[in-house]
This record gives C-alpha cells, sequence and structure tokens, in this order.
C-alpha cells in the first residue's frame, strides 16, 4: 500500500501546519505589487513660481500668504497645481493659490 501512495505522491505532501504559522506563511508569501503610476508633473516648468524662493510658498501663517496667493493668481497652471497639491495630499503651503487649511 505505502508503493501505491508513492506512486501517486501522497506519501510526498509536506505537513500542513498550524494556523499561526500558516498565516505567517501566508503573509510572507510574495505578492505582486500594482505599479502606480506617477503623476503628470510636466505643468511645474511654466509655474510662475518656479524659480522663486519657496519660502515665500510655506508661510509660517495663514496670515502670511499673500505673496504666494498674488503670485498663483496669474498662474497659467493654479488648476493643475491645486489638483496635485490635493492628488499628493499635501499638508503644507500654498499651492495653486490656496492654503494648507483652505485645501482641507
Amino acid at each position: 500500500m505505502a508503493e501505491a501512495a508513492e506512486l501517486i505522491g501522497v506519501a510526498h505532501r509536506q505537513p500542513v501546519p498550524d494556523p499561526a504559522t500558516a498565516a505567517l506563511l501566508e503573509a510572507l508569501r510574495p505578492r505582486r505589487r500594482r505599479r502606480r503610476s506617477l503623476p503628470d508633473m510636466r505643468w511645474m516648468a511654466r509655474a510662475r513660481c518656479r524659480g522663486l524662493d519657496p519660502a515665500i510658498f510655506h508661510p509660517e501663517t495663514d496670515e502670511d500668504a499673500a505673496e504666494a496667493k498674488e503670485i498663483c493668481g496669474s498662474c497659467p497652471v493654479r488648476e493643475a497645481c491645486l489638483e496635485f497639491a490635493i492628488g499628493m495630499r499635501e499638508k503644507d503651503g500654498v499651492w495653486g493659490g490656496h492654503t494648507a487649511d483652505e485645501r482641507r
């Protein structure tokens, strides 16, 4: 009978692990990662803030954001900038003419 089991592969089965070991093995099993596409950032090349001091766009308080908002006000990519900040969950600075509090 053992010979018949070996012929069909039954004798070579691995033992079933206990539930904790099975969960660990499942957690360690390699998975395919979904590739997240990077956002299109070509708009940054046309931004009015390009080359300016970043400190302008990171004021200490929202009341100090007037200069940044003025620059953003006439920026041709203001909408793309705002969408980028919201999509990336940017927590600081003025993006697209809006402070972090205004984006919430």
